[in-house]
């Protein structure tokens, strides 16, 4: 979900408009690097839904989703947190 309201998102965008991306290259690795994205899902993510419990009944998950993780469901959200998680300039809406 991280990686296609960022990468995804701005590289569609860029091909479909036929302009340069707002991103550059060095940008968009950092982006889309693996480790960041998975330390991003387990800080703002998975800590706060799960806490300290390692599994959760499927009830449960879904209304700690819901009540403490609802920029899950909001693009914007989700791309505006990533890019101040990464430090990277926010450029697009």
């Amino acid at each position: 979900m991280v990686r296609f309201c960022t990468v995804d998102v701005f590289s569609t965008f860029a091909e479909v408009a036929g302009v340069d991306s707002k991103y550059d290259e060095e940008e968009i690795k950092q982006l889309n690097d693996e480790k960041k994205l998975d330390d991003f899902m387990e800080e703002k993510f998975k800590d706060d839904v799960f806490g300290y419990e390692s599994r959760l009944e499927r009830e449960t998950f879904i209304k700690a989703v819901v009540e403490k993780a609802p920029f899950v469901f909001v693009a914007a959200e989700l791309r505006e947190m990533y890019l101040d998680y990464l430090g990277v300039e926010k450029k697009f809406n």
